[in-house]
């Protein structure tokens, strides 16, 4: 099979995923190949990340609602390929041969068109990971009567569409409207299991999380618990330390220099970008390795200005001279016991979960209370319990030791994005913070290890 394949990839918003999707497409075996990115005025940076792709761009505004049809077809007329591919701009390829098996199975006229199988990601809820189990499973399928088709992963030839266009009206299922209007026609259409992407999110609404945790259990175990491998391959991950003023240090001993050494040694991390006011602080941050310097101006060093706003402001800077930024690494210079380790343990676990944030946190089990002006309210009563024995604990956020956004949240303003996790930090001298360089003294004196 020769032809040209036309991959239509459908978009609204598709920041988090865009980037995997296109790499995936792009090293496919079939070469002969065009792809044409329909976008649906999308209000983050879909369409800037497709852009350092080979893709043609067409964009689809509908003043009466989004119409799927209609956005699909809009793709097929800007494409000339012989076989026509349709693909969620969230959806992975799971192998390099995906198209040439996807689009083999239109070879035979009687054949109207062939979707793929998808596969959960590990961190997909347990309800959209039973839906695609069952909706999606390991036999190849010629459906005579059933009119299921789904479009996040689909093919069919250029010839059937021209015939047959999707329904340019409907809001929703115009892939099952349009697979039923194949049966009806005498057409069959084909299931290819071997044609598998990564779809984190599943095609029903489920009603019964247990059954769904004991149907996922059950599924998992036949599979042997495989996870989802992780692929930190495309993944453009940065390290971003906002520091005000002089640097924290006791002679020529930095604390920077312990966080830089830090994340050099974690290698899926690119970037190390040390964001500062100070002149003086930049030439050091240059010499102990930052790879990029963002001075900040200094009316978001006032007492009054919170972390998010420096963030924000890091990254803005950042875009405009860097490729696009998939993770940010928060971290600041004042946690000089922070184990490295940790911060690879934290980036891992972020995109195992599909979390939008993850934070570093201790748990205290000490008697807590929360104090708003005159009112003291407690959160944990302290009632001298014996630690071993006690269950109930706060986690307290250690923000600075590491903390990890999604980049599309804090370009908004929202940083941590509705879906927070959190990461414990065993050891408790792991976050001792030190503010200044009066208290690095204290402590190297404590350690013996004080310059004379």
């Amino acid at each position: 099979m020769k032809g040209k394949a036309s991959i239509i990839v459908r978009t609204k918003n598709e920041e988090r995923w865009i980037a995997q999707c296109l790499s995936a497409i792009e090293k496919q075996s079939y070469k002969n190949r065009e792809i044409i990115l329909v976008d649906n005025d999308s209000s983050d940076k879909t369409v800037q990340i497709a852009s350092n792709f080979d893709v043609k761009h067409v964009n689809y505004t509908s003043e009466d609602g989004f119409k799927p049809g209609r956005a699909i077809n809009l793709g097929i007329e800007a494409s000339d390929g012989e076989f026509i591919v349709i693909i969620s701009g969230h959806c992975i390829p799971t192998n390099d041969k995906w198209l040439e098996t996807l689009i083999a199975n239109i070879e035979d006229d009687e054949i109207a068109g062939v979707y793929g199988r998808q596969e959960p990601l590990s961190f997909t809820s347990n309800l959209d990971k039973r839906d695609l189990a069952i909706t999606f499973g390991l036999d190849k399928k010629i459906q005579v009567k059933d009119p299921f088709f789904h479009n996040a992963n689909s093919a069919l030839s250029r010839a059937i569409w021209e015939k047959f266009p999707f329904d340019n009206e409907c809001t929703n299922i115009e892939d099952r409207i349009w697979g039923l209007e194949m049966i009806s026609a005498g057409k069959k259409i084909v299931y290819e299991p071997e044609a598998s992407v990564f779809h984190h999110h599943g095609i029903h609404h489920g009603q019964n999380e247990d059954r769904a945790n004991n149907i996922v259990r059950i599924m998992e175990s036949l599979t042997n618990g495989k996870d989802t491998p992780q692929n930190h391959d495309n993944l453009n991950i940065a390290a971003f330390i906002p520091i005000r003023g002089d640097l924290i240090h006791l002679g020529d001993q930095y604390l920077l220099k312990h966080t830089i050494d830090q994340i050099v040694g974690i290698e899926i991390v690119n970037e190390i970008v040390v964001a500062t006011d100070s002149p003086k602080t930049a030439k050091i941050a240059k010499m102990l390795g930052a790879t990029q310097i963002i001075m900040r101006p200094i009316e978001l060093s006032e007492a009054y200005v919170g972390i998010a706003e420096v963030i924000k402001y890091t990254l803005d800077e950042y875009d405009k001279t860097n490729p696009e930024i998939d993770l940010i690494v928060l971290v600041e210079e004042t946690y000089p016991f922070r184990n490295g380790v940790e911060i690879k343990g934290m980036i891992n676990a972020l995109l195992k979960q599909g979390s939008d944030s993850l934070i570093a946190v201790t748990n205290e089990q000490k008697g807590c209370w929360f104090r708003d002006e005159n009112k003291v309210t407690p959160i944990i009563e302290q009632n001298f319990m014996p630690r071993n024995l006690d269950s109930k604990c706060v986690s307290t956020a250690q923000i600075g030791y590491c903390t990890l956004l999604r980049p599309q949240y804090v370009r908004f303003g929202d940083i941590l994005g509705p879906d927070v996790a959190l990461f414990k930090i065993n050891k408790s001298i792991n976050c001792i913070e030190i503010r200044g360089c009066e208290e690095m003294r204290d402590y190297l004196n404590l350690l013996g290890n004080a310059p004379n």
